[in-house]
């Protein structure tokens, strides 16, 4: 009898709350947005919206490719009007190490719980591992079990009086204006926890994800089959930070680089990662505080104008 009932009211939680819940029409931006930022922190950091009209900074901490794929893919559903996709593009986002939230592991829950529910059948096989935090959430999102049912609770209340916003669904992104104007003391052990982290394992080189890399030709495919012109940018990082990236990850970003020019020749690649070099403008060795964000965001704004790839002024 306990496990009919479980049954009848995961059904009903499928089919009534969540396939409602997350469903695209529930974002449906401003006719006047026509860019989207999409990436990982470094892009969280370095883009105002406020410099760029009709933009929007979607970027989220520690965002791969793969889940960057799903979620722009469920934002372009019923947002046809968008006209330019920015994407970060460091020498990081191809690396082996960018697979870690995409397997199991201590963190894999966080990110399973941020995207889970954007996922189809092969997003999914992608990530299917014998792991409880897998399981976890396909019982919870694909199966409709009601755990941790109050964490959706205001999303819910918010869709039942029709005032739903968009921006608070778990894997939406923005501007994170930091107040912090320099370098924390501790530069040198940031700067190895960033340069190990990104690029190593162990004291070997981490080596090329063919998943980011597969995912990356993905968003590609998604941006030219809407129309939408596709920007890989490279936002500034420290020179300290710039000088300690492996001579493999700059020639494997230059080899993808030529790989998906040649597939899709209207794709732009802007690299700024040299652009602020006083250490004033930085927050840690890999991220903008927000006097360089204003002045990166500014210099973009310029470049984008120059070459009037987004129809604005």
């Amino acid at each position: 009898m306990g496990v009919l009932l479980l049954a009848g009211i995961s059904v009903i939680n499928k089919k009534l709350i969540l396939d409602k819940l997350y469903a695209p029409q529930n974002v449906v931006l401003s006719r006047e947005t026509n860019l989207i930022i999409i990436g990982d922190s470094s892009l969280e950091y370095s883009y105002n919206p406020a410099i760029i009209k009709n933009s929007i900074n979607n970027a989220r901490p520690a965002e791969n490719y793969f889940y960057s794929y799903y979620k722009l893919k469920f934002i372009l559903e019923k947002n046809k009007h968008v006209k330019t996709v920015v994407l970060g593009y460091g020498y990081h986002n191809l690396s082996k190490n960018r697979d870690a939230d995409i397997m199991p592991s201590k963190m894999s829950l966080q990110f399973y719980n941020r995207y889970f529910m954007l996922l189809d059948a092969t997003g999914r096989k992608e990530i299917q591992k014998l792991d409880m935090n897998y399981l976890f959430c396909y019982a919870k999102f694909c199966l409709g079990i009601p755990l941790e049912f109050y964490k959706n609770m205001d999303l819910i209340v918010d869709l039942l009086l029709g005032k739903f916003d968009h921006t608070k669904y778990p894997f939406w992104g923005d501007f994170s204006k930091d107040k912090k104007l320099r370098l924390n003391v501790a530069f040198e052990k940031m700067l190895d926890a960033e340069v190990v982290g990104s690029f190593y394992n162990g004291n070997t080189i981490a080596g090329k994800s063919p998943v980011m890399s597969a995912y990356l030709v993905k968003i590609a495919e998604l941006c030219s089959r809407n129309n939408i012109q596709l920007i890989l940018l490279a936002t500034p990082v420290h020179k300290d930070y710039l000088s300690r990236v492996p001579p493999y990850y700059m020639e494997l970003n230059s080899e993808m680089l030529v790989f998906l020019k040649k597939r899709y020749p209207d794709i732009r690649y802007y690299d700024y990662s040299s652009l602020l070099t006083d250490d004033s403008f930085f927050l840690d060795p890999g991220h903008l505080n927000h006097r360089g964000a204003d002045i990166f965001t500014a210099e973009l704004k310029l470049k984008i104008s120059q070459e009037h790839c987004c129809g604005r002024s």
